[in-house]
């Protein structure tokens, strides 16, 4: 069951509207916490947006859902515990709701129980039975730092020199520049993407990469899951990756799930290959919009 709420701030809301607006929160709450998305998406307008703090808007009710079904994949719990507060803005179309949230992640070995402090602001006209906009505001920090990490055979103090390494090189990676990345890659590096075939060598990765990333406005990534085999030297990492395309005028982000084996000896400083998994459509297809002066349709 959802939370009780507290006491609302309800100007020029009556009394009936109020129940009715309290009841429609309790279910959306509940189907939330289920962490199904087929129970949560009918509170969802096709047209809605979702956003976090300061991480790219997603927009779109399909794109909402694959954001979810990720998140959902590596959660054991989620959790609203306790409403703090709630505030109703009828004019603006809007509902302040300050929530102190649960969430478990899959594979800790710890099973800690991780608690956020978040405000919620739900774009939402009063009757209507779905949401238009849902901007969420926490730090996320403390759930991102409980990553599913593998790492038999490494000492603590190796898995964080490790997770420091990989952290800085996707920082270098998202920031799109090359000057910043290429520090990260030993001169007889290679990179693949699935069955294409190989580049090798930094000069020639740099060639392929530095046009590559000049199509995009940004990139972030988001790890999921790290697993280390130190005997063949081998990170594979599971992401989130988020990418916006240089003159999309619909500013659309694209989210896709990845997965990236990076050949690097523990305590190396720089890389030996990097193979990517993921399924390049979805940008490509944005990228080919542009191309032909779609992008604002």
């Amino acid at each position: 069951m959802p939370p009780p709420a507290p006491p609302a701030s309800a100007q020029g809301l009556s009394d009936e509207h109020l129940h009715a607006e309290e009841k429609w929160l309790s279910e959306w709450i509940q189907a939330a916490n289920s962490m199904d998305w087929s129970q949560w998406e009918r509170f969802w307008d096709d047209d809605a947006f979702l956003q976090f703090c300061d991480t790219p808007k997603l927009e779109g009710r399909d794109a909402i859902a694959r954001h979810w079904r990720d998140r959902f994949s590596y959660l054991d719990r989620f959790e609203h515990t306790r409403i703090l507060r709630r505030s109703f803005d009828v004019t603006s179309e809007l509902i302040y709701q300050t929530e102190l949230l649960n969430y478990r992640i899959k594979g800790d070995p710890k099973a800690r129980d991780i608690e956020v402090h978040a405000l919620a602001v739900i774009h939402k006209k009063v009757g209507s039975d779905t949401v238009t906009g849902f901007e969420a505001y926490f730090d996320q920090q403390p759930i991102v730092e409980v990553v599913q990490v593998s790492a038999p055979g490494l000492t603590q103090d190796q898995i964080q020199a490790e997770r420091i390494w990989l952290d800085r090189f996707m920082q270098d990676t998202d920031s799109l520049d090359w000057s910043r990345w290429g520090k990260w890659w030993a001169d007889d590096a290679f990179i693949q993407f699935g069955n294409t075939p190989k580049i090798e060598g930094k000069e020639s990765i740099q060639k392929y990469m530095e046009p590559q990333l000049g199509i995009l406005e940004l990139m972030y990534h988001e790890a999921t899951r790290i697993s280390f085999d130190v005997p063949l030297g081998l990170i594979y990492q599971t992401t989130i990756i988020t990418y916006k395309v240089k003159g999309d005028l619909q500013g659309r982000s694209i989210q896709v799930p990845g997965l990236a084996v990076i050949h690097k000896q523990v305590g190396e400083n720089v890389l030996k290959g990097f193979e990517v998994y993921i399924d390049r459509e979805p940008v490509a297809a944005v990228v080919k919009e542009v191309l032909e002066g779609r992008g604002a349709e």
